[in-house]
């Protein structure tokens, strides 16, 4: 099956939760369960902070949800988690802003507010998804980040390394 991409939307607090726990897990809140269920082991999630740009590139590396006991450094509690890897990471300062491409992004087109949505993960077209990929990826690499990702593996989508 081809690995499918996802965006993630949440805070700058919720992200550096994540980054605290070296982005191994992500946590789902109560209404979006179900749908977070859906992930499987090899999809890509790509992570946008609000008010601030495109920040890193997940790949989902277990097939179930996990519970999670305590989620207090999060801005609301999690109950549930999506285990994932980092694959490329940059900071949150340097961000992709998203006004520079949005009009090359399907999704972008169909949810004029979708940077404000209350709901967190959304799948993305193909399309969407490498654009987004190869954009955080050439970001990652000029910062200097390790990335677990190369443009030759595009295709794939197989990540070239383990962290």
């Amino acid at each position: 099956m081809t690995p499918r991409h996802f965006l993630n939307i949440e805070s700058h607090l919720n992200w550096m939760a994540s980054q605290d726990n070296g982005f191994l897990l992500l946590g789902v809140s109560d209404d979006n369960r179900e749908f977070a269920a859906t992930l499987c082991r090899g999809d890509y999630i790509v992570t946008y902070i609000k008010d601030k740009g495109f920040v890193d590139i997940r790949c989902v590396t277990g097939d179930l949800l996990v519970t999670v006991k305590n989620s207090t450094m999060h801005d609301k509690s999690f109950t549930h988690a999506i285990e994932t890897k980092p694959i490329a990471v940059i900071h949150s300062e340097q961000r992709i802003l998203p006004e520079r491409f949005a009009d090359r992004l399907e999704f972008a087109d169909k949810h004029d507010d979708w940077k404000n949505s209350s709901k967190t993960l959304h799948l993305l077209t193909q399309e969407d998804g490498l654009l987004l990929v190869s954009l955080i990826v050439a970001v990652s690499k000029a910062e200097r980040v390790a990335p677990a990702y190369n443009r030759s593996n595009l295709a794939n989508h197989k990540p070239v390394a383990s962290f």
